[in-house]
């Protein structure tokens, strides 16, 4: 006869099945007022890309719907990047119909020079806070070069402990960027290796914008994701690289697709030895309906809000990806 113990972890572990850990990068979620110190005054009723309440509106409603719309089970996690504050979070968290969850909201301001974040929120009723930390990042060659926070979330879900870490890491924008990009992965790495230092069966889930593919070097070296499964604990699989290898992507660059939005996974959840939380045939998923596509013939990409400073109306230049819990 079943243990009482056994007969309660069953129940929670119905209770979080194929439900779902979202990340997307929301392109330039800026809310319209301009604020001192921060670089948005483009994104104001009177600036260049004339930021006005409508548009932030359609905008706030299109993340809603798309993101409520992922699975048939409501997201239990979603990680952001590319939001301005806590203020323009909390109003996607207050839109149809992700008003409708019990939400609650982890954000910093972080010392980016276009005064955009990474965040986290999550499902109340499901998921069970422990605790969070930013990771602030500081290039030892130039203090002044600023980048965003990584989030560290520590929370439970069906008994089992669950770190998630939401990362934006720099951008392709310069020749110096490749070597902040593994400074930012050496840098997570030695934060990870701690947490798992202290045990050894927490389960980590590793999500974000990281601005490189899956056989880079910052994330294959650095980080330590690999794509194959077969890792030890000190690495991680990276969820995104079967389907990189199939030549899928997140995002377009010069007419490509790139696989820049990924989730990894560390071993004692790839394993799930204790027949717990787990990742849903350890597979990652791309979240591509056709209204978040912009095709034309031999072209597409993902339906931008913006096309340098003119107005596309569309939602992400990014996908949102996935996984599902089982």
């Amino acid at each position: 006869m079943p243990s009482l113990e056994s007969n309660l972890k069953q129940r929670m572990h119905k209770e979080y099945r194929n439900h779902t850990i979202v990340f997307y990068n929301v392109e330039n979620l800026y809310d319209t007022v301009d604020d001192p110190g921060v670089k948005d005054s483009e994104f104001t009723p009177f600036g260049e890309k004339n930021w006005t309440e409508e548009r932030l509106r359609k905008k706030l409603s299109d993340l809603a719907e798309t993101i409520s719309g992922i699975s048939v089970k409501h997201p239990l996690i979603v990680g952001l990047t590319e939001v301005e504050n806590r203020n323009v979070v909390q109003q996607l968290l207050d839109t149809e119909p992700l008003r409708n969850h019990s939400y609650e909201l982890i954000h910093q301001d972080s010392p980016d020079n276009r005064g955009i974040d990474a965040c986290l929120y999550y499902d109340r009723d499901h998921v069970k806070y422990l605790s969070h930390q930013f990771l602030r990042v500081h290039f030892p060659w130039n203090r002044d070069i600023k980048t965003r926070d990584v989030l560290f979330f520590e929370c439970e879900i069906g008994g089992d402990e669950l770190w998630v870490v939401v990362n934006h890491w720099p951008s392709r924008s310069s020749n110096s960027s490749e070597k902040k990009r593994e400074f930012v992965a050496k840098t997570v790495k030695e934060r990870i290796d701690q947490i798992t230092s202290r045990n050894s069966d927490c389960k980590i889930l590793v999500m974000g914008d990281f601005n490189d593919e899956p056989n880079n070097l910052s994330l294959e070296r650095y980080l330590g994701a690999k794509r194959s499964k077969n890792i030890d604990e000190q690495e991680l699989y990276n969820l995104a690289a079967e389907l990189h290898s199939k030549g899928k992507g997140t995002c377009v660059h010069e007419g490509d697709w790139l696989m820049i939005d990924q989730m990894m996974i560390n071993r004692t959840l790839l394993q799930n030895t204790n027949n717990g939380l787990g990742i849903k045939n350890n597979e990652m998923h791309i979240h591509d309906p056709k209204e978040l596509i912009y095709r034309r013939r031999n072209f597409s990409q993902p339906n931008h809000t913006f096309s340098g400073d003119r107005y596309e109306g569309g939602i992400s230049d990014h996908l949102p990806v996935y996984v599902k819990l089982e």
